[in-house]
């Protein structure tokens, strides 16, 4: 929209501006939803999680436990949901339509969204001050979950799923779970190496074998923690892990058509192959804070820690 401005002194008035000055008024052009890049705040980067769900951004780790939707369109404000008592620390989704939170009380629920075709938002529904726009984002009509997921005493910190294999990964600073996501049955407590600290990412292929990353204690004593990248069958069975590195890898993206994960963290990327855990394609050395393939997954997308708002993409050749 347009909005006129004029000085107090009415310099800017026709009557005062004088008829050589040939001007009636000036005409300032604001953005309705102004947009801005955050700069690289580390509370930002600890505290805030998202994902996107079909036409829609949803948001944890606010300080009153909900998760917020907002419309990727204009960023207009769709609605949330309220429901664990601490802040949510992991979001996960699967094909738009299922969306599973994991809290730092240890809690994780699953809901079923709404299509995103009921998300719209319009300059009307902005403008009108005596009606609410909030709009539902959930199917369950109490904003209570379809089902809960139990078993960790310590904060969430990494969260996979799967609908078509019936499974929740999640991990904590002490365990690994498996979950079933249907009936939030326990399947598997998976073997974690002795003296873990952390579970940083989880990941499930199509296959079904899991990929964990953690970090455990050195057995040389000391302060010291190693990181190690591991895979599992569906049953627990540990299948291969990687040699221990000091940096650990915080972000696994599956590919869908082959056992492969793109691997990434302060370390840098690879493509690895699940079922051996040897590294198949290097992508960088540098250190990446994001990382995404593309829908024919023949292009890896990485956001690089040195360059926080540009994309690398490389063709992956495997």
């Amino acid at each position: 929209p347009a909005a006129s401005t004029s000085s107090s002194s009415g310099a800017l008035s026709p009557q005062r501006a004088g008829p050589s000055s040939g001007v009636d008024a000036i005409l300032e052009l604001v953005d309705r939803k102004p947009r801005r890049v955050l700069p690289d705040y580390a509370w930002l980067r600890g505290d805030f999680v998202w994902t996107a769900v079909g036409a829609a951004v949803a948001s944890g780790g606010h300080p009153d436990g909900s998760v917020r939707c907002y419309a990727i369109s204009d960023g207009a404000f769709l609605g949330s949901v309220l429901h664990h008592a601490t802040r949510v620390t992991c979001l996960a989704q699967h094909r738009n339509t299922d969306l599973v939170c994991g809290s730092a009380d240890g809690t994780i629920s699953a809901w079923t969204m709404l299509p995103s075709s009921g998300w719209t938002s319009s300059l009307l529904d902005t403008l009108n001050i005596f009606k609410p726009t909030t709009k539902r984002i959930v199917v369950e009509p109490d904003y209570s979950p379809r089902q809960s997921y139990l078993g960790h005493a310590s904060p969430i910190t990494a969260l996979a799923i799967r609908n078509d294999l019936d499974v929740v990964v999640s991990g904590s600073a002490e365990r690994c779970l498996v979950h079933s996501m249907s009936t939030g049955a326990l399947l598997v407590d998976l073997a974690l190496p002795p003296r873990s600290t952390n579970v940083h990412a989880v990941a499930v292929c199509t296959v079904g074998w899991i990929v964990v990353s953690v970090s455990a204690t050195s057995d040389t004593g000391g302060d010291r923690t190693l990181s190690t990248l591991r895979s599992y069958s569906l049953q627990g069975e540990l299948l291969a892990t990687t040699t221990s590195t000091e940096l650990p890898v915080t972000k696994l993206v599956p590919f869908s058509r082959t056992a492969h994960v793109v691997a990434a963290g302060p370390m840098g990327a690879n493509v690895v192959a699940v079922h051996s855990m040897m590294e198949v394609l290097p992508l960088t050395t540098v250190g990446v804070s994001s990382a995404a393939l593309s829908v024919d997954e023949k292009v890896a997308i990485l956001g690089l820690d040195v360059m926080p708002a540009q994309l690398l993409a490389i063709a992956m050749g495997i």
